[in-house]
């Protein structure tokens, strides 16, 4: 459980030290079967803290029989993680040989759960490092590139320990592995470092922007019974900030689903020809809903003077909240669940085609929600041009627990990855500001109705993740090939040792 308080929201710095246990126990584990229920039961800890938010916060919409979905979460969540740590100890033979293979993967299976309908990437280590100068290092390597960077330094904190004669005899004693653990922590440190400097050193290309974020704190669960007469709240907010604005925003934000029961493309309520005369000069960013090519899709639009010039449709939907994977094999199945919940049969959200940025006066790259902790889609969004960086969400589905300040945390990381700023307006927060360096500049209060006036800066120039980023699972399965052969051959010379 210990882990759950290293990673965001409350990065204590103890999450390395949590690892290399776990480590240690898999290692002198006498067989694979007892590595599986050590990595289930560590995962099983993690997670049971680091999402206990999830039903809390969905035990308000679908009551508490929501409960009793969460340990079939946990538990599939510990199967994955326990089938890692004894699938590492059967490969590599046990002893030291299993820490060679056991960073690589880990982090493989820290990619694959990111990948496909049921991707869920809470609980990545790599988000450990935010607000130390390590993180800095994720415009190389990426958060899973820091998360590879833990496991290592765990392993060789473990090393020592992870022999079959408790802590390792030899001159050096345990000194070697640990000098070696400082060295590789310093040099992670200095990568950090360095890269902060090189960013920082760049002269300044472009001019201060303003952008006004939006947060009308709308009732979240009323909206999922049919769409409400909110969008009145959503103008008066932005006309009173309008009015005390200190200048003209070039940007405006709407949160996600903003637009529901009123599309501007039908020119429902004349809302383009409002956006124009509220400000004619800006360029608007809101969330809504289109059906377009036989599916609903969750939208984000581009208004510029009156005229919608892009949009772009959720490309990675919530799983079991957006898309339910399967329905149109087990509908029976699903229709039992939703009835349990005292629901209808719901339809999920149609995919966007393409991740790309918003083409408008500014090279926006607008994503939506979830799409913030997935690190390919901004990544794609600035290699195709975007300058700066939108999240458009509605957090409201978090409650009151600490799954909003996960959610942008970990969204905080993708400035870092492509040195663009971020903008994400909430419906009830977290509102705010990210600069390139993953810095809150300015952020509004949750359950707060207002508006957060901002500046911010068009940002050109591509970051080596960028531009490298795609290749990185490649090397990562590379690297848990070398690691095996490696293992394997040490075991054979050196059994359990």
């Amino acid at each position: 459980m210990l882990g759950a308080w290293g990673l965001p929201p409350f990065l204590m710095p103890w999450l390395p030290l949590v690892l290399a246990g776990l480590f240690v126990l898999v290692a002198r584990s006498q067989a694979p079967r007892d590595a599986v229920f050590i990595g289930a039961g560590f995962a099983l800890g993690l997670f049971a803290v680091h999402i206990l938010w999830l039903p809390r916060s969905f035990a308000a919409f679908f009551g508490l029989g929501f409960w009793l979905l969460q340990p079939l979460l946990l538990l599939v969540l510990a199967l994955m993680w326990g089938a890692t740590t004894g699938a590492a100890r059967w490969l590599a033979g046990g002893g030291r040989s299993v820490l060679l293979v056991l960073p690589f993967a880990w982090v493989t299976t820290e990619w694959l759960r990111s990948l496909g309908p049921f991707g869920f990437p809470w609980g990545t280590l790599g988000y450990a490092a935010l607000d130390t100068p390590l993180a800095q290092a994720a415009d190389v390597v990426g958060v899973h590139g820091l998360s590879l960077f833990f496991a290592i330094l765990a392993a060789m904190l473990a090393w020592p320990f992870a022999g079959g004669g408790g802590v390792q005899r030899s001159r050096t004693g345990p000194w070697a592995a640990w000098l070696a653990a400082a060295v590789w922590l310093t040099a992670g440190l200095v990568l950090g470092t360095q890269r902060a400097a090189v960013f920082e050193a760049q002269p300044v290309a472009s001019p201060e922007r303003s952008a006004l974020l939006v947060q009308p704190n709308v009732d979240p669960f009323g909206r999922t019974q049919g769409p409400i007469a909110d969008i009145e709240t959503h103008f008066a907010v932005t006309e009173a900030a309008l009015a005390r604005a200190l200048q003209k925003p070039d940007l405006i934000l709407w949160p996600e689903g903003a637009l529901i029961g009123a599309d501007p493309a039908r020119r429902d309520a004349n809302l383009l020809e409002r956006f124009e005369a509220l400000a004619p000069t800006a360029t608007w960013v809101v969330g809504g809903r289109v059906t377009r090519d036989g599916g609903s899709r969750n939208t984000a639009f581009a208004v510029e003077n009156g005229v919608i010039e892009d949009r772009y449709d959720k490309h990675v939907l919530v799983p079991f909240g957006e898309r339910f994977p399967g329905i149109e094999t087990v509908p029976g199945l699903y229709r039992g669940v939703f009835a349990g919940f005292g629901l209808p049969m719901l339809q999920g959200t149609a995919p966007g085609q393409a991740v790309a940025p918003l083409d408008a006066t500014s090279a926006v790259g607008a994503y939506i929600c979830y799409e913030s902790v997935f690190p390919f889609v901004p990544r794609r969004m600035v290699a195709s041009g975007a300058t700066v960086l939108v999240n458009i969400t509605n957090d409201a589905w978090f409650s009151r627990g600490v799954g909003a300040q996960q959610h942008f945390d970990m969204g905080r990381m993708r400035a870092i990855e492509t040195r663009r700023w971020i903008l994400r307006a909430a419906n009830d927060g977290i509102t705010g500001s990210v600069d390139p360096l993953g810095r809150v500049r300015r952020e509004m209060p949750r359950f707060e109705r207002g508006a957060l006036e901002v500046t911010y800066r068009e940002m050109t120039g591509v970051t080596p993740f960028v531009r490298y980023g795609h290749h990185a699972p490649w090397l990562l399965v590379v690297g848990l090939a070398v690691s095996l052969a490696w293992a394997r051959a040490r075991s054979r010379q050196v059994p359990f040792r």
